[in-house]
């Protein structure tokens, strides 16, 4: 599949694209890690692997497609996973990939456990978003770093922002997952990733900045 998917990638945008790039090196690391990871490789993994790339293509290419002169070139987020899979042989698991979507059972899963199911969705709830708008990331990593447990309701009441200035993604999609890439499994709203446009992700990265700001003075006053 990554032969046939990067073959197509040169084709329509070069050898110099980034997402191209990227996925070529996973292709590479796969087969010059073949025997390492012949006898650990699963179709679980396979398809985490592969939920990497469809996320990546989808943040790249939409932000290609609202790209103007002058903003920062889009980026691919996959350097990470290729650098991981070269490194150490290793693929990172995601819970944002509906394995049971994909399968039908979920192999890694512990025997007689019940996961917290999304009614909607028909499926478990992940609690964990890796996949946080690029733009945002760096805001977010700074809040997420001082303050790991704070709620995003606390967030806009101690750092005095209507929700609006953060809300993300739809109707029914849940911000705080979307956004701080964390959230409870008993959340009611939709845990999806979201893809903002460039601006609204520079509006959103001021507006945490704005807030951590305020927080951490409000701290230091009392």
């Amino acid at each position: 599949m990554f032969n046939n998917y990067s073959l197509l990638l040169e084709v329509l945008f070069g050898p110099h694209c980034p997402h191209y790039i990227n996925v070529r090196a996973l292709r590479d690391g796969l087969e010059d890690n073949e025997n390492d990871l012949e006898m650990r490789i699963t179709k679980p993994l396979c398809l985490q692997l592969l939920w990497r790339v469809h996320h990546d293509a989808r943040q790249f290419f939409l932000a290609c497609e609202r790209w103007e002169p002058m903003d920062p070139l889009p980026r691919s987020n996959l350097g990470a996973v290729v650098q991981r899979l070269i490194d150490d042989c290793c693929i990172d698991m995601t819970l944002t990939c509906p394995v049971t979507a994909f399968l039908g059972t979920d192999p890694t899963s512990k025997p007689k456990s019940t996961p917290p199911v999304n009614a909607k969705a028909g499926r478990a709830t992940p609690t964990i978003n890796g996949f946080i708008p690029p733009g945002c990331k760096k805001a977010v990593d700074a809040f997420n770093a001082s303050y790991p447990t704070m709620s995003l309701t606390d967030l806009l009441k101690q750092g005095g922002i209507p929700f609006s200035a953060l809300k993300v993604g739809g109707k029914g999609d849940c911000t705080s997952f979307g956004l701080l890439g964390r959230c409870s499994a008993g959340c009611s709203y939709n845990h999806v990733v979201c893809s903002p446009s460039p601006e609204r992700q520079a509006t959103i990265s001021e507006a945490i900045r704005v807030a951590t700001t305020t927080i951490k003075k409000g701290a230091a006053a009392s």
